[in-house]
Protein backbone atom coordinates (compact mmCIF):
# COMPACT_ATOMS: atom_id res chain seq x y z
CA UNK A 1 0.00 0.00 0.00
CA UNK A 2 1.15 3.29 -0.49
CA UNK A 3 3.43 5.04 1.44
CA UNK A 4 2.95 7.27 -0.84
CA UNK A 5 5.41 10.00 0.52
CA UNK A 6 7.41 8.99 2.83
CA UNK A 7 6.79 11.64 5.77
CA UNK A 8 8.73 10.01 8.61
CA UNK A 9 10.12 13.29 10.15
CA UNK A 10 13.78 11.18 9.90
CA UNK A 11 15.28 10.73 6.69
CA UNK A 12 15.82 6.91 7.67
CA UNK A 13 11.83 6.50 8.70
CA UNK A 14 13.38 5.66 12.42
CA UNK A 15 9.54 5.06 14.75
CA UNK A 16 11.30 4.13 18.17
CA UNK A 17 11.14 5.04 21.56
CA UNK A 18 13.21 4.05 24.83
CA UNK A 19 11.26 2.16 26.98
CA UNK A 20 12.72 2.39 30.29
CA UNK A 21 11.80 2.48 34.03
CA UNK A 22 7.92 1.58 34.47
CA UNK A 23 4.96 2.63 32.45
CA UNK A 24 3.09 5.28 34.33
CA UNK A 25 -1.07 5.52 33.31
CA UNK A 26 -1.29 7.23 30.17
CA UNK A 27 -2.76 10.91 31.04
CA UNK A 28 -4.62 11.18 27.47
CA UNK A 29 -6.73 7.73 28.34
CA UNK A 30 -8.28 9.66 31.23
CA UNK A 31 -8.81 12.80 29.61
CA UNK A 32 -10.10 11.18 26.24
CA UNK A 33 -11.94 8.74 27.12
CA UNK A 34 -13.99 10.38 30.00
CA UNK A 35 -16.52 11.79 27.27
CA UNK A 36 -16.47 8.90 25.02
CA UNK A 37 -19.16 5.98 24.76
CA UNK A 38 -19.11 3.00 27.83
CA UNK A 39 -19.10 0.99 25.43
CA UNK A 40 -15.73 0.14 25.47
CA UNK A 41 -14.64 1.32 28.40
CA UNK A 42 -13.17 -1.78 29.82
CA UNK A 43 -11.10 -2.80 26.78
CA UNK A 44 -7.59 -2.51 26.94
CA UNK A 45 -6.11 0.71 25.01
CA UNK A 46 -2.84 0.54 23.13
CA UNK A 47 -1.46 4.09 22.37
CA UNK A 48 0.51 4.66 19.40
CA UNK A 49 2.51 7.71 18.51
CA UNK A 50 1.81 7.25 14.65
CA UNK A 51 0.49 10.95 14.75
CA UNK A 52 3.57 12.29 15.34
CA UNK A 53 4.58 15.46 13.61
CA UNK A 54 0.89 15.90 12.41
CA UNK A 55 0.24 19.58 12.95
CA UNK A 56 -3.47 19.39 11.14
CA UNK A 57 -6.24 16.69 10.57
CA UNK A 58 -4.84 13.78 8.80
CA UNK A 59 -7.02 13.37 5.26
CA UNK A 60 -8.87 10.02 6.11
CA UNK A 61 -10.63 9.56 2.72
CA UNK A 62 -9.12 6.17 0.58
CA UNK A 63 -9.38 8.77 -2.21
CA UNK A 64 -6.85 11.68 -1.05
CA UNK A 65 -4.91 9.64 1.10
CA UNK A 66 -0.74 9.67 -0.03
CA UNK A 67 1.96 9.88 3.42
CA UNK A 68 2.79 6.96 5.56
CA UNK A 69 0.33 8.22 8.76
CA UNK A 70 -2.86 8.55 6.39
CA UNK A 71 -2.50 5.28 4.90
CA UNK A 72 -1.68 3.28 8.11
CA UNK A 73 -4.35 4.90 9.94
CA UNK A 74 -6.81 3.83 7.14
CA UNK A 75 -5.48 0.43 7.23
CA UNK A 76 -7.13 -0.06 10.50
CA UNK A 77 -10.51 1.42 9.24
CA UNK A 78 -11.27 0.12 5.96
CA UNK A 79 -10.16 -3.43 3.90
CA UNK A 80 -10.01 -3.76 0.05
CA UNK A 81 -10.10 -6.89 -2.69
CA UNK A 82 -6.33 -7.03 -1.77
CA UNK A 83 -3.91 -6.35 1.16
CA UNK A 84 0.20 -5.75 1.48
CA UNK A 85 0.95 -8.49 4.25
CA UNK A 86 3.44 -7.36 6.92
CA UNK A 87 5.29 -10.31 4.85
CA UNK A 88 5.51 -8.00 2.01
CA UNK A 89 3.44 -9.86 -0.52
CA UNK A 90 -0.11 -9.68 -1.73
CA UNK A 91 -2.88 -11.26 0.17
CA UNK A 92 -6.27 -11.81 -0.98
CA UNK A 93 -8.69 -9.61 2.09
CA UNK A 94 -12.35 -9.19 0.93
CA UNK A 95 -11.56 -11.14 -1.77
CA UNK A 96 -11.94 -14.68 -1.84
CA UNK A 97 -10.40 -15.61 -5.10
CA UNK A 98 -9.03 -13.98 -8.27
CA UNK A 99 -8.57 -15.30 -11.76
CA UNK A 100 -6.93 -13.69 -14.45
CA UNK A 101 -6.95 -13.77 -18.31
CA UNK A 102 -3.92 -15.23 -20.06
CA UNK A 103 -3.09 -11.64 -21.65
CA UNK A 104 -2.80 -10.46 -17.97
CA UNK A 105 -5.81 -8.04 -19.32
CA UNK A 106 -8.75 -8.86 -17.65
CA UNK A 107 -8.98 -9.87 -13.54
CA UNK A 108 -12.42 -11.40 -11.96
CA UNK A 109 -12.56 -11.12 -8.35
CA UNK A 110 -14.80 -13.35 -5.90
CA UNK A 111 -15.59 -11.63 -2.95
CA UNK A 112 -15.92 -13.41 0.62
CA UNK A 113 -19.23 -14.13 1.38
CA UNK A 114 -21.56 -12.24 4.14
CA UNK A 115 -19.40 -9.17 4.10
CA UNK A 116 -20.54 -6.62 6.00
CA UNK A 117 -19.39 -2.49 6.64
CA UNK A 118 -18.54 -1.48 10.17
CA UNK A 119 -22.98 0.01 10.36
CA UNK A 120 -23.65 -3.54 9.77
CA UNK A 121 -24.28 -2.69 5.97
CA UNK A 122 -23.97 -5.25 3.55
CA UNK A 123 -21.05 -5.52 0.83
CA UNK A 124 -21.81 -6.07 -2.07
CA UNK A 125 -19.60 -6.29 -5.95
CA UNK A 126 -21.40 -2.87 -6.84
CA UNK A 127 -20.25 -1.09 -3.86
CA UNK A 128 -16.17 -2.12 -5.42
CA UNK A 129 -17.40 -0.45 -8.56
CA UNK A 130 -18.88 2.47 -6.82
CA UNK A 131 -15.71 3.14 -4.58
CA UNK A 132 -13.53 2.96 -7.96
CA UNK A 133 -15.16 5.16 -9.74
CA UNK A 134 -15.77 7.81 -6.62
CA UNK A 135 -11.80 7.85 -6.31
CA UNK A 136 -11.20 8.37 -10.35
CA UNK A 137 -13.99 11.04 -10.78
CA UNK A 138 -13.03 14.59 -11.67
CA UNK A 139 -14.80 16.06 -8.49
CA UNK A 140 -12.92 13.95 -5.83
CA UNK A 141 -9.48 15.33 -7.35
CA UNK A 142 -7.44 12.43 -6.38
CA UNK A 143 -3.76 12.82 -6.09
CA UNK A 144 -3.70 8.59 -6.47
CA UNK A 145 -6.40 7.65 -8.14
CA UNK A 146 -4.82 7.58 -11.69
CA UNK A 147 -1.34 6.25 -10.60
CA UNK A 148 -2.81 3.21 -8.95
CA UNK A 149 -5.86 2.91 -11.57
CA UNK A 150 -4.94 4.69 -14.71
CA UNK A 151 -4.80 1.45 -16.80
CA UNK A 152 -8.15 0.54 -15.98
CA UNK A 153 -10.06 0.55 -18.95
CA UNK A 154 -11.80 4.13 -19.85
CA UNK A 155 -10.13 5.99 -16.52
CA UNK A 156 -8.41 8.31 -18.33
CA UNK A 157 -11.49 9.64 -20.01
CA UNK A 158 -14.18 9.08 -17.00
CA UNK A 159 -11.10 11.29 -14.89
CA UNK A 160 -10.88 14.06 -17.19
CA UNK A 161 -14.48 14.25 -16.88
CA UNK A 162 -14.36 13.63 -21.19
CA UNK A 163 -17.14 10.01 -20.08
CA UNK A 164 -19.84 9.46 -17.62
CA UNK A 165 -18.72 5.95 -17.80
CA UNK A 166 -16.31 3.65 -16.80
CA UNK A 167 -16.13 0.31 -18.99
CA UNK A 168 -13.20 -1.34 -17.08
CA UNK A 169 -14.91 -2.21 -13.68
CA UNK A 170 -18.27 -3.84 -13.24
CA UNK A 171 -20.16 -5.87 -11.00
CA UNK A 172 -20.67 -9.24 -12.82
CA UNK A 173 -23.42 -10.34 -9.86
CA UNK A 174 -23.60 -9.11 -6.37
CA UNK A 175 -20.30 -10.96 -5.31
CA UNK A 176 -17.81 -10.95 -8.63
CA UNK A 177 -15.88 -8.05 -9.80
CA UNK A 178 -14.30 -7.71 -13.48
CA UNK A 179 -11.54 -5.30 -14.28
CA UNK A 180 -10.09 -4.75 -17.47
CA UNK A 181 -7.37 -2.96 -18.09
CA UNK A 182 -5.77 -1.03 -21.34
CA UNK A 183 -2.97 -3.15 -21.63
CA UNK A 184 -1.46 -6.40 -20.03
CA UNK A 185 -0.22 -5.39 -16.90
CA UNK A 186 1.71 -8.47 -14.41
CA UNK A 187 1.93 -5.44 -11.35
CA UNK A 188 -1.77 -5.07 -11.60
CA UNK A 189 -2.98 -7.08 -8.05
CA UNK A 190 -0.20 -5.24 -6.47
CA UNK A 191 -1.43 -1.83 -7.41
CA UNK A 192 -4.46 -3.02 -6.91
CA UNK A 193 -3.83 -3.53 -3.37
CA UNK A 194 -3.60 0.34 -2.71
CA UNK A 195 -5.90 2.03 -0.12
CA UNK A 196 -7.13 4.15 -3.49
CA UNK A 197 -9.18 0.91 -3.74
CA UNK A 198 -10.55 0.47 0.27
CA UNK A 199 -14.23 -0.35 -0.60
CA UNK A 200 -16.97 2.91 1.16
CA UNK A 201 -20.77 2.41 1.43
CA UNK A 202 -22.31 4.33 -1.13
CA UNK A 203 -25.43 5.12 1.48
CA UNK A 204 -23.17 6.52 3.67
CA UNK A 205 -20.83 8.76 1.06
CA UNK A 206 -22.99 9.28 -2.17
CA UNK A 207 -23.70 12.83 -2.66
CA UNK A 208 -21.02 13.74 0.16
CA UNK A 209 -17.49 15.92 -0.66
CA UNK A 210 -14.52 14.26 -1.41
CA UNK A 211 -12.32 16.41 -3.03
CA UNK A 212 -8.69 16.96 -1.26
CA UNK A 213 -10.21 19.98 0.56
CA UNK A 214 -12.54 19.43 3.41
CA UNK A 215 -13.50 16.29 2.66
CA UNK A 216 -16.88 14.60 4.06
CA UNK A 217 -15.24 11.26 5.53
CA UNK A 218 -12.81 14.28 7.13
CA UNK A 219 -14.99 16.38 8.31
CA UNK A 220 -17.04 13.56 10.19
CA UNK A 221 -16.44 10.97 12.07
CA UNK A 222 -19.07 8.96 11.59
CA UNK A 223 -18.70 9.07 7.60
CA UNK A 224 -15.94 6.59 8.08
CA UNK A 225 -17.52 3.47 7.63
CA UNK A 226 -15.00 0.74 6.24
CA UNK A 227 -14.54 -3.04 6.09
CA UNK A 228 -11.25 -2.98 8.56
CA UNK A 229 -10.58 -4.51 11.85
CA UNK A 230 -11.96 -1.30 13.55
CA UNK A 231 -14.14 1.31 13.60
CA UNK A 232 -13.31 4.74 15.08
CA UNK A 233 -15.18 5.60 18.26
CA UNK A 234 -16.85 9.02 17.34
CA UNK A 235 -18.43 11.80 19.87
CA UNK A 236 -21.19 13.96 18.82
CA UNK A 237 -18.69 17.10 19.38
CA UNK A 238 -18.74 19.38 16.32
CA UNK A 239 -15.58 21.24 17.27
CA UNK A 240 -13.46 18.24 16.97
CA UNK A 241 -15.73 16.71 13.79
CA UNK A 242 -16.27 13.90 16.26
CA UNK A 243 -13.30 12.30 16.87
CA UNK A 244 -12.31 13.87 19.89
CA UNK A 245 -13.37 16.85 22.58
CA UNK A 246 -13.38 20.28 21.02
CA UNK A 247 -10.56 22.41 22.86
CA UNK A 248 -8.39 19.42 23.51
CA UNK A 249 -5.58 17.62 21.51
CA UNK A 250 -6.89 16.21 18.85
CA UNK A 251 -6.91 12.57 18.78
CA UNK A 252 -8.43 9.64 17.23
CA UNK A 253 -9.53 6.48 18.70
CA UNK A 254 -10.44 3.34 17.26
CA UNK A 255 -12.43 0.33 18.48
CA UNK A 256 -13.01 -3.27 17.18
CA UNK A 257 -15.76 -3.86 14.41
CA UNK A 258 -17.84 -5.91 15.31
CA UNK A 259 -18.47 -7.13 11.58
CA UNK A 260 -15.07 -7.92 10.82
CA UNK A 261 -15.03 -10.79 8.32
CA UNK A 262 -11.78 -11.81 9.95
CA UNK A 263 -10.39 -12.50 13.11
CA UNK A 264 -11.55 -9.97 15.35
CA UNK A 265 -9.40 -7.57 17.58
CA UNK A 266 -9.81 -7.42 21.40
CA UNK A 267 -8.19 -3.86 22.03
CA UNK A 268 -8.50 -0.15 21.20
CA UNK A 269 -6.45 1.92 19.63
CA UNK A 270 -5.28 5.58 21.09
CA UNK A 271 -3.59 7.87 18.45
CA UNK A 272 -3.27 11.45 19.85
CA UNK A 273 -1.35 13.92 17.33
CA UNK A 274 1.94 14.85 18.68
CA UNK A 275 3.96 18.35 17.77
CA UNK A 276 7.51 16.96 17.42
CA UNK A 277 9.11 13.95 17.36
CA UNK A 278 11.19 14.81 20.55
CA UNK A 279 7.83 15.27 22.15
CA UNK A 280 6.97 11.71 21.78
CA UNK A 281 9.88 10.51 23.06
CA UNK A 282 9.49 12.38 25.97
CA UNK A 283 5.73 11.14 26.28
CA UNK A 284 6.94 7.96 26.18
CA UNK A 285 9.56 7.96 28.75
CA UNK A 286 6.52 8.70 31.00
CA UNK A 287 4.16 6.13 29.98
CA UNK A 288 2.32 8.36 27.66
CA UNK A 289 1.90 6.22 24.63
CA UNK A 290 3.08 3.05 23.99
CA UNK A 291 5.24 3.92 21.32
CA UNK A 292 7.08 6.23 19.43
CA UNK A 293 10.18 7.63 17.19
CA UNK A 294 12.98 8.78 19.42
CA UNK A 295 16.02 10.99 18.28
CA UNK A 296 18.83 8.67 16.89
CA UNK A 297 20.77 10.35 19.51
CA UNK A 298 19.34 7.69 21.73
CA UNK A 299 19.19 4.67 19.31
CA UNK A 300 22.15 3.01 21.44
CA UNK A 301 20.47 3.10 24.01
CA UNK A 302 17.46 1.96 22.96
CA UNK A 303 19.08 -1.35 21.42
CA UNK A 304 19.34 -2.20 24.76
CA UNK A 305 16.39 -2.55 25.83
CA UNK A 306 13.68 -5.44 26.06
CA UNK A 307 11.38 -3.28 23.69
CA UNK A 308 13.98 -3.07 20.73
CA UNK A 309 12.07 -4.08 17.27
CA UNK A 310 13.95 -4.23 14.16
CA UNK A 311 13.21 -4.05 10.56
CA UNK A 312 14.53 -3.46 6.60
CA UNK A 313 13.67 -1.09 4.85
CA UNK A 314 11.99 -0.13 1.46
CA UNK A 315 12.17 3.71 1.95
CA UNK A 316 14.38 5.68 -0.38
CA UNK A 317 14.78 9.33 0.69
CA UNK A 318 16.46 11.98 -2.04
CA UNK A 319 16.91 15.56 -2.95
CA UNK A 320 14.87 16.57 -5.38
CA UNK A 321 15.89 19.77 -7.57
CA UNK A 322 13.68 21.62 -9.29
CA UNK A 323 14.07 21.33 -13.18
CA UNK A 324 12.04 23.87 -14.16
CA UNK A 325 13.62 26.90 -12.90
CA UNK A 326 17.49 27.99 -11.92
CA UNK A 327 19.78 27.02 -10.93
CA UNK A 328 18.55 23.65 -11.25
CA UNK A 329 17.28 23.82 -14.62
CA UNK A 330 20.89 23.22 -15.91
CA UNK A 331 21.78 20.06 -15.44
CA UNK A 332 25.88 21.01 -14.27
CA UNK A 333 24.31 23.01 -11.75
CA UNK A 334 22.26 19.83 -10.65
CA UNK A 335 25.69 17.51 -10.89
CA UNK A 336 27.49 20.14 -8.90
CA UNK A 337 24.43 19.52 -6.03
CA UNK A 338 24.90 15.75 -6.72
CA UNK A 339 28.45 15.73 -6.46
CA UNK A 340 28.36 17.84 -3.32
CA UNK A 341 26.43 15.76 -0.86
CA UNK A 342 28.45 13.67 1.80
CA UNK A 343 25.93 10.61 2.62
CA UNK A 344 28.65 9.42 5.18
CA UNK A 345 28.05 12.82 7.29
CA UNK A 346 24.44 12.42 6.82
CA UNK A 347 25.12 8.77 8.31
CA UNK A 348 27.36 10.39 11.39
CA UNK A 349 24.90 13.09 12.10
CA UNK A 350 22.02 10.62 12.57
CA UNK A 351 24.11 8.48 14.78
CA UNK A 352 24.72 5.48 12.06
CA UNK A 353 20.96 4.71 12.02
CA UNK A 354 20.56 4.98 8.12
CA UNK A 355 22.57 3.30 5.52
CA UNK A 356 24.04 5.74 2.37
CA UNK A 357 22.13 5.63 -0.71
CA UNK A 358 23.41 6.39 -4.53
CA UNK A 359 20.45 4.61 -6.23
CA UNK A 360 16.26 5.28 -6.20
CA UNK A 361 15.61 1.75 -5.71
CA UNK A 362 16.41 -0.17 -2.45
CA UNK A 363 17.94 -3.30 -1.88
CA UNK A 364 16.15 -6.67 -2.73
CA UNK A 365 13.96 -4.49 -6.06
CA UNK A 366 15.07 -5.37 -9.23
CA UNK A 367 17.28 -2.90 -10.78
CA UNK A 368 18.90 -2.22 -7.56
CA UNK A 369 22.92 -1.40 -7.91
CA UNK A 370 24.92 -1.52 -4.80
CA UNK A 371 28.31 0.38 -4.01
CA UNK A 372 29.22 3.22 -5.88
CA UNK A 373 27.54 2.86 -9.36
CA UNK A 374 30.13 3.57 -12.46
CA UNK A 375 29.28 7.54 -13.66
CA UNK A 376 26.98 7.40 -11.02
CA UNK A 377 27.38 10.92 -8.79
CA UNK A 378 28.69 10.55 -5.18
CA UNK A 379 30.56 12.87 -2.90
CA UNK A 380 33.62 14.45 -4.64
CA UNK A 381 34.28 18.11 -3.63
CA UNK A 382 36.95 18.48 -7.01
CA UNK A 383 33.99 17.58 -9.34
CA UNK A 384 31.04 19.70 -7.58
CA UNK A 385 33.33 22.65 -8.12
CA UNK A 386 34.12 21.95 -11.66
CA UNK A 387 30.34 21.79 -12.28
CA UNK A 388 29.57 24.42 -10.42
CA UNK A 389 31.75 26.52 -12.62
CA UNK A 390 29.81 25.37 -15.77
CA UNK A 391 26.31 26.28 -13.85
CA UNK A 392 25.01 29.46 -15.57
CA UNK A 393 23.58 30.41 -12.55
CA UNK A 394 25.43 29.74 -9.85
CA UNK A 395 25.30 32.39 -8.18
CA UNK A 396 21.38 32.02 -7.69
CA UNK A 397 20.02 31.41 -3.89
CA UNK A 398 18.75 28.31 -3.31
CA UNK A 399 16.73 27.62 -0.24
CA UNK A 400 16.79 23.95 0.73
CA UNK A 401 12.97 23.12 1.72
CA UNK A 402 12.34 20.48 4.20
CA UNK A 403 9.94 19.48 7.09
CA UNK A 404 10.93 20.28 10.46
CA UNK A 405 9.41 18.54 13.55
CA UNK A 406 12.87 16.09 15.03
CA UNK A 407 16.18 17.90 16.55
CA UNK A 408 17.62 14.70 13.56
CA UNK A 409 15.89 16.85 10.91
CA UNK A 410 16.98 19.94 11.32
CA UNK A 411 20.64 18.46 11.75
CA UNK A 412 20.18 16.58 8.81
CA UNK A 413 19.81 19.49 6.95
CA UNK A 414 22.03 21.61 7.82
CA UNK A 415 24.50 19.24 6.86
CA UNK A 416 22.65 19.05 3.39
CA UNK A 417 22.67 23.12 2.84
CA UNK A 418 26.85 23.12 4.43
CA UNK A 419 27.89 20.59 2.17
CA UNK A 420 25.70 23.19 -0.80
CA UNK A 421 27.84 25.70 0.73
CA UNK A 422 31.34 24.59 0.80
CA UNK A 423 30.68 23.87 -3.28
CA UNK A 424 30.18 27.30 -3.78
CA UNK A 425 26.05 27.25 -3.66
CA UNK A 426 24.56 30.34 -2.19
CA UNK A 427 21.80 27.97 -0.07
CA UNK A 428 20.18 28.37 2.92
CA UNK A 429 17.99 26.31 5.21
CA UNK A 430 14.17 26.89 4.64
CA UNK A 431 12.41 24.45 7.64
CA UNK A 432 8.47 24.58 7.13
CA UNK A 433 5.52 22.71 9.23
CA UNK A 434 4.86 18.78 8.08
CA UNK A 435 1.47 20.14 7.18
CA UNK A 436 2.59 23.00 4.77
CA UNK A 437 5.44 20.65 3.63
CA UNK A 438 2.93 18.19 2.27
CA UNK A 439 0.78 20.50 0.78
CA UNK A 440 4.06 21.68 -1.69
CA UNK A 441 4.80 18.45 -2.51
CA UNK A 442 1.79 17.50 -3.49
CA UNK A 443 2.22 19.78 -6.48
CA UNK A 444 5.02 20.05 -8.85
CA UNK A 445 7.73 22.64 -7.40
CA UNK A 446 7.15 24.39 -10.88
CA UNK A 447 3.74 25.31 -9.18
CA UNK A 448 4.99 25.46 -5.66
CA UNK A 449 7.64 27.36 -6.42
CA UNK A 450 10.63 24.84 -4.12
CA UNK A 451 14.23 25.23 -5.48
CA UNK A 452 15.10 21.88 -3.71
CA UNK A 453 13.78 20.01 -1.14
CA UNK A 454 13.55 16.44 0.64
CA UNK A 455 11.34 13.59 -1.03
CA UNK A 456 10.76 10.06 0.84
CA UNK A 457 9.23 6.94 -0.54
CA UNK A 458 8.38 3.78 0.99
CA UNK A 459 6.97 1.00 -1.76
CA UNK A 460 3.44 0.56 -1.66
CA UNK A 461 3.75 -2.91 -3.16
CA UNK A 462 6.96 -4.76 -3.92
CA UNK A 463 7.80 -3.86 -6.92
CA UNK A 464 10.15 -1.55 -9.02
CA UNK A 465 7.63 -0.39 -10.96
CA UNK A 466 6.56 1.63 -8.48
CA UNK A 467 9.50 3.72 -7.62
CA UNK A 468 10.78 3.84 -11.48
CA UNK A 469 7.34 4.82 -13.02
CA UNK A 470 5.79 5.98 -10.22
CA UNK A 471 8.19 8.54 -9.30
CA UNK A 472 10.44 9.81 -12.47
CA UNK A 473 8.87 8.92 -15.67
CA UNK A 474 7.67 12.52 -17.15
CA UNK A 475 3.70 11.55 -16.73
CA UNK A 476 4.60 10.48 -12.84
CA UNK A 477 1.82 12.78 -10.49
CA UNK A 478 5.18 12.16 -7.89
CA UNK A 479 7.78 13.60 -10.16
CA UNK A 480 7.68 16.89 -8.81
CA UNK A 481 10.88 17.90 -10.13
CA UNK A 482 9.04 18.35 -13.40
CA UNK A 483 12.29 16.43 -15.07
CA UNK A 484 11.12 14.93 -18.88
CA UNK A 485 13.45 11.97 -20.75
CA UNK A 486 11.83 10.32 -23.33
CA UNK A 487 14.96 7.56 -23.73
CA UNK A 488 13.85 7.05 -19.20
CA UNK A 489 10.24 6.84 -20.17
CA UNK A 490 10.61 4.04 -22.45
CA UNK A 491 13.41 1.90 -20.65
CA UNK A 492 10.78 2.17 -17.66
CA UNK A 493 7.80 1.32 -19.50
CA UNK A 494 9.36 -1.48 -21.19
CA UNK A 495 10.64 -3.16 -17.98
CA UNK A 496 7.17 -2.51 -16.36
CA UNK A 497 4.90 -4.04 -18.09
CA UNK A 498 7.31 -7.29 -19.81
CA UNK A 499 6.57 -10.72 -18.88
CA UNK A 500 8.14 -12.93 -21.42
CA UNK A 501 11.35 -14.66 -21.18
CA UNK A 502 14.03 -14.41 -18.72
CA UNK A 503 11.57 -11.85 -16.74
CA UNK A 504 13.93 -10.97 -13.73
CA UNK A 505 16.71 -10.33 -15.70
CA UNK A 506 15.11 -8.42 -18.50
CA UNK A 507 13.27 -6.33 -16.17
CA UNK A 508 16.53 -5.82 -14.03
CA UNK A 509 18.96 -4.51 -16.79
CA UNK A 510 16.07 -2.21 -18.47
CA UNK A 511 15.72 -1.01 -14.44
CA UNK A 512 19.78 -0.48 -14.07
CA UNK A 513 19.91 1.22 -17.84
CA UNK A 514 17.20 3.73 -17.07
CA UNK A 515 18.38 4.19 -13.33
CA UNK A 516 22.21 5.33 -14.77
CA UNK A 517 20.24 8.44 -17.31
CA UNK A 518 17.94 9.67 -14.01
CA UNK A 519 21.33 9.34 -11.57
CA UNK A 520 23.90 10.97 -14.31
CA UNK A 521 21.33 13.65 -15.22
CA UNK A 522 21.03 14.40 -11.38
CA UNK A 523 17.07 14.42 -11.23
CA UNK A 524 17.41 13.19 -7.89
CA UNK A 525 20.00 12.99 -5.45
CA UNK A 526 19.21 10.45 -3.56
CA UNK A 527 21.34 10.25 -0.07
CA UNK A 528 19.81 7.40 2.76
CA UNK A 529 17.49 4.74 3.22
CA UNK A 530 16.56 2.57 7.01
CA UNK A 531 15.99 0.36 8.38
CA UNK A 532 12.93 1.05 10.73
CA UNK A 533 14.00 0.91 14.49
CA UNK A 534 10.94 0.95 17.03
CA UNK A 535 10.63 -0.06 20.61
CA UNK A 536 7.28 -1.19 21.97
CA UNK A 537 5.92 -1.29 25.70
CA UNK A 538 6.84 -4.70 26.38
CA UNK A 539 3.62 -4.77 27.82
CA UNK A 540 1.72 -4.65 24.53
CA UNK A 541 2.22 -8.15 23.00
CA UNK A 542 1.50 -8.96 19.60
CA UNK A 543 3.13 -6.01 17.53
CA UNK A 544 5.79 -5.45 15.57
CA UNK A 545 7.66 -3.73 12.62
CA UNK A 546 7.63 -5.04 9.25
CA UNK A 547 9.80 -4.27 6.07
CA UNK A 548 6.31 -3.01 4.43
CA UNK A 549 5.19 -1.18 7.02
CA UNK A 550 6.95 1.92 8.96
CA UNK A 551 4.44 1.71 11.41
CA UNK A 552 3.27 -0.68 14.32
CA UNK A 553 1.08 -3.71 13.08
CA UNK A 554 0.47 -7.43 14.27
CA UNK A 555 2.76 -9.98 12.52
CA UNK A 556 0.16 -10.29 10.21
CA UNK A 557 -1.82 -7.22 9.15
CA UNK A 558 -5.20 -8.32 8.90
CA UNK A 559 -5.30 -10.57 12.09
CA UNK A 560 -5.74 -8.33 15.47
CA UNK A 561 -7.22 -11.04 17.51
CA UNK A 562 -3.72 -11.96 19.14
CA UNK A 563 -2.90 -8.23 20.08
CA UNK A 564 -3.22 -7.72 24.14
CA UNK A 565 -1.86 -5.57 27.02
CA UNK A 566 -1.00 -7.49 29.89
Amino acid sequence: MLRKLSTKILSVGIAAAFAGGAFATASYTTSASSARHTTHASMATIRLGTLTTVTSAPNIDPSQVGSDYQINMETLIHAGLLVLGTDNKIHKDLALSVKSSKDLKTFTFTMRPGLRFSNGDKITAADVVFSVKRALAPAAASPTAMTYDGLILGATEYNAGKATTLPGIKALNSSTVQVKLTQSTPFFLKTFSYATNFVLDPKVESGHSSGPNNNYMTTTCSANVGAGPFKFDCLGNAAGHGFYVGGRTPSYTVVPNKYYWGPKPHVKVFMPEIATTDTAYREFLSGQIDESAIPTTNLATAKKTKAYHFSKSTDITYIAPNTQAAPFNDVNCRLALAYSINRNAIVKVLHNAPTALYTVLPPGFLGHISGHPKGVPYFNPTLAKKYLSKCPSKSTPVKYTYNTGSSDADHLAAVIVANMQATGFNAKVNGISVTDWENDISHPESQSGLQATRYGWIEDYPDSQDYMDNLFTSTAAENIMGWKNAKFDALVNKADFYHGKNVTTTRSNLYKQAQAILLKQAAAVPYDSGPYYTLINPKVKGLGIYISYDEIFPANIMDWSHVSVS
